[in-house]
């Protein structure tokens, strides 16, 4: 049982950025690899560019993700570094709850968009364009859980801070 949770652990902490740096390195390779053919060889790729642009809008909405799981998103906190322990995980917990209201939104008007994508193809490879609208259904899908995650960190921090226990030693509150 250990063994499967230091597993969803890893994945959970470095699963998200482990796919998105690859998919990274898969730009920049093609992005040299179709250089190097137009100019070098004179014969450019018609099918790098739509690759590399579909990982790319991938790889953005999956940073977002990481970016709501790290609590790193942008945001103007100055007020609420200020505000004592209990009222900052309050909002904390209100600000992760919004959070993943945006993402219920993503999702919801993503699954759409890729429903009318779906008969359209691309010009180069052929696959459907629904493709370069499915990571926003994807990546709304992770920032939900990931903003879940949070505010029920926030709010078992706050329970914990309301009745002046501490927590327990495996509790990640933050």
């Amino acid at each position: 049982m250990r063994q499967t949770s230091k597993i969803f652990t890893l994945l959970y902490k470095h699963g998200v950025e482990t796919l998105a740096g690859s998919m990274f390195i898969v730009i920049l390779s093609l992005s040299w690899l179709q250089v190097f053919r137009r100019y070098a060889l004179d014969n450019s790729s018609t099918w790098t560019e739509e690759v590399a642009r579909l990982l790319l809008v991938w790889l953005t909405f999956l940073a977002a993700a990481a970016a709501t799981r790290d609590e790193s998103h942008l945001a103007v906190d100055i007020l609420i570094n200020r505000l004592p322990n209990t009222l900052k995980h309050a909002f904390r917990c209100v600000v992760n709850l919004l959070i993943a209201s945006v993402g219920v939104v993503l999702c919801w008007k993503g699954v759409i968009i890729v429903e009318l994508a779906m008969p359209d193809h691309s010009t180069s490879l052929g696959f459907s364009r629904a493709l370069f609208y499915l990571p926003a259904v994807a990546g709304g899908a992770l920032i939900i859980f990931y903003s879940l995650v949070n505010a029920f960190q926030h709010c078992r921090a706050l329970q914990h801070a309301l009745t002046n226990t501490p927590p327990a030693a495996n509790d990640d509150s933050r």
